[in-house]
């Protein structure tokens, strides 16, 4: 049977759409980080796909999950 890890990103946008929040824990200095679209494919290198996101409220944030198979 297959089994998955899952990754909660939660992007703000300050100065752009920046990840703020993995797994609810704040990157430091996240406004200085990578915009989404870097950030998103450079998950996508390391195995991880999108598979949800959510525009929150009427701002401009989003809230993402992300999944790869584990490795045993």
């Amino acid at each position: 049977m297959q089994k998955w890890e899952y990754l909660y990103d939660d992007c703000e946008a300050d100065r752009g759409l920046r990840p703020k929040y993995i797994n609810h824990q704040e990157q430091r200095n996240w406004k200085n980080g990578p915009f989404l679209a870097e950030y998103i494919n450079r998950l996508g290198a390391e195995g991880w796909e999108l598979v949800s996101f959510v525009r929150v409220a009427n701002i401009l944030n989003l809230e993402l999950i992300f999944k790869r198979q584990k490795s045993e």
